[in-house]
Parts: structure tokens; sequence; C-alpha cells
């Protein structure tokens, strides 16, 4: 049973969504599994684009990709938001 209406809200529900997506990108790549967790990660970012360190973890995903400048400009973008 939910006490609170603010649980209710979409924002918040789908900003947890969101950063359960980062966390499970966070552990696939300790596992070195870095094109699944860039999935997951751009999947968050489609979800909310201002979680934290999101571009940051996709520069480094594609950085291990070899996809370097694609690397170079999420790193950017996290840098400029």
């Amino acid at each position: 049973m939910v006490s609170n209406t603010k649980d209710l809200n979409p924002g918040t529900i789908f900003d947890a969504q969101a950063l359960s997506l980062k966390n499970c990108a966070l552990l696939l790549m300790g596992k070195a599994k870095f094109e699944r967790a860039l999935y997951l990660l751009d999947e968050a970012m489609y979800i909310n684009s201002k979680v934290q360190g999101i571009q940051f973890l996709r520069a480094v995903c594609l950085w291990h990709m070899f996809r370097r400048e694609e690397a170079l400009v999420a790193a950017k973008g996290e840098l400029l938001d």
C-alpha cells in the first residue's frame, strides 16, 4: 500500500527506472560487457537524460568499444551538463 501520493508521480517513477538502468549498466561494465551496458545507458537517457554521470559512463563504454569519436562527444556532453 502506498502511503504517500508523491510515490505515484510518473516523474519519480521514471527517475527511479533510469537510475536502476544506470546501476545495471555499471555492473555490466565491471564485467567488461560494454555493448550491453551502453544499450542500458541509452535506454536510461531516453527515460531521463539528466541522470548524473550517464554521459560519462557512455563515454567509457564507447571508448572501450573503440568508438573514440563518439566517446569524446559523450564526454563533452557530460562536461556541458
